[in-house]
């Protein structure tokens, strides 16, 4: 496979943020300030999962020394986004920047056709090991915030019986992902190369001259404001603002002048079957 062909460190992490994954995405996840590992399990080559809890994760019980391990992890973009923004910039741990250094079982399974969820490849492969649903649902429960408080503030479920399931449910992921591990074949040569290009650059990201883009915005919404402010003086307080599309429909053909509207074509047919030209102000008629 890649990297040195004895030492490879399956890791996986449990972690909680008050952003929201799906909507945010890894790197916008990991880059939170509320974003903490809550556990992680690993284990390196055939020897027994460790799983560490947060506090001891925070305390640098991970080994400093990695040497020339490939780490491998199941969506490893994930785990590559959660240990340079937590792991290293958070926690003190080193960096691993090399994209060489990471395989990913995800992509493995997807580049040959299998499912991209580990307790689906999990059972297509018929693995040893089947994921803890059970346990899962448990995770869900402490890694999003039960509410908030009246500053404002997330309120965290530390239920000890969730805790406790979280982390009997975390090492069986890292079976999984070594089992899986071990029978996927190796992403080909140039699918190897795409995977690490595209770690690179979402790691790099899209760059956005943000005080630049604030300043269009701001200048946007003062030019809203005025040409809306003649509008309504143009239309007798008619039609307050351009967006109200309805009104100002109206209004122009109050005027008598139905003619300024684009015509589109309409649902409407005529008796010979053909789309009758409808007047409106919406995008495609614009456009």
């Amino acid at each position: 496979l890649y990297g040195d062909p004895v030492t490879r460190l399956h890791i996986d992490f449990e972690t909680r943020s008050e952003a929201d994954l799906e909507a945010v995405g890894a790197i916008a996840y990991a880059m939170h300030p509320s974003t903490h590992v809550m556990c992680m399990g690993y284990a390196s080559d055939d020897e027994p999962v460790v799983v560490l809890t947060g506090k001891q994760v925070r305390a640098g019980a991970f080994p400093k020394d990695l040497g020339n391990a490939t780490i491998v992890a199941h969506n490893a973009q994930f785990e590559d986004a959660i240990w340079e923004y937590v792991m290293h910039r958070k926690y003190g741990y080193a960096p691993i920047h090399d994209p060489k250094r990471w395989d990913c079982t995800m992509a493995r399974a997807l580049m040959v056709g299998l499912p991209g969820k580990l307790e689906d490849v999990a059972r297509v492969l018929a693995l040893p090991f089947q994921k803890d649903l059970e346990g899962r649902r448990a995770m869900l429960l402490l890694a999003k915030p039960a509410g908030v408080d009246p500053l404002g503030d997330a309120i965290w479920n530390n239920d000890p019986a969730l805790v406790a399931k979280m982390l009997a449910y975390n090492p069986l992921d890292v079976e999984i992902e070594r089992a899986a591990d071990k029978v996927l074949p190796a992403m080909l040569p140039f699918e190897r190369a795409i995977w690490e290009h595209t770690l690179i650059v979402n790691r790099r990201g899209v760059q956005v001259d943000v005080p630049l883009a604030q300043k269009a915005a701001k200048l946007a919404r003062v030019l809203t404001a005025d040409l809306n402010d003649q509008l309504r003086t143009l239309s007798g307080g008619a039609v307050d603002k351009a967006t109200q599309i309805a009104r100002l429909k109206k209004w122009l053909a109050d005027q008598g002048l139905p003619e300024f509207l684009p015509k589109v074509a309409g649902a409407n047919v005529d008796e010979d079957g053909e789309e009758i030209e409808q007047a409106g102000l919406d995008k495609a008629a614009m456009l």
